[in-house]
């Protein structure tokens, strides 16, 4: 591989670490920021909530980052390149249409923002759950890259279901008419840190892949 192609390479696994980073830190960024700028000593009902807030700048410039990001994802096949896409229009539908619950906003926006919730997490969860993982290649003779392969998919598959079990826990608290306690925000900061951490190690950060093992994978996908 050529060095420019190297330096392609690590500078898009370093987007991949930084969409994850983003995702991970958002909640608690809104969470800090709405008690030292907005005088808010409690959390939102959900984070969508701080987009009626004075950090509403920083919700709506994070997502849209995230969905800028995802349109553009690039990977070796066209599935996750459509899973991509669905995510960072999902992204981009939640940023731009405000949640109506408590507040004054048309029924529509809040549909389109519960539908477009819906279509970001569902095809984060796919990422992570279906296309993230690597196959065992052939020819792969070395026990030491077959071991690290399956934990960087056993990771992908646990941030997979606990994100799938925290969009659940969301359908069960939007069908219950008790909302005093804010179960929504802490299940939406649960998905949205498990889909940070999934990034994150697709970013061969936190496991960083074996370098020789993808470098080929790469050559090709950035070859003009």
């Amino acid at each position: 591989m050529s060095q420019l192609k190297k330096k392609l390479a690590l500078s898009y696994l370093g987007l991949r670490r930084t969409v994850g980073i983003i995702g991970m830190a958002l909640p608690f960024a809104l969470m800090i920021g709405g008690t030292i700028f907005c005088g808010h000593f409690s959390t939102e009902h959900s984070i969508s909530f701080y987009y009626h807030t004075c950090m509403r700048d920083l919700f709506v410039g994070s997502m849209c980052a995230v969905g800028l990001f995802m349109c553009f994802y690039y990977d070796n096949t066209w599935k996750d390149q459509a899973m991509g896409i669905c995510a960072g229009v999902g992204a981009f539908g939640v940023a731009v249409f405000p949640t109506t619950f408590d507040h004054d906003n048309p029924v529509w926006q809040g549909t389109a923002h519960n539908i477009s919730a819906g279509v970001f997490f569902g095809s984060l969860i796919i990422l992570s759950a279906l296309l993230f993982p690597h196959k065992r290649k052939e020819g792969d003779s070395s026990q030491f890259k077959k071991d690290y392969r399956r934990l960087r998919n056993i990771i992908y598959w646990i941030c997979a279901g606990i994100m799938t079990i925290s969009v659940l826990c969301l359908l069960i608290y939007e069908a219950d008419d008790n909302h005093d306690v804010h179960i929504m925000f802490w299940c939406e900061t649960i998905a949205l840190f498990f889909f940070g951490i999934s990034w994150i190690v697709k970013g061969d950060f936190l496991i960083g892949d074996v370098y020789e093992d993808h470098e080929e994978d790469e050559e090709e996908q950035y070859r003009m």
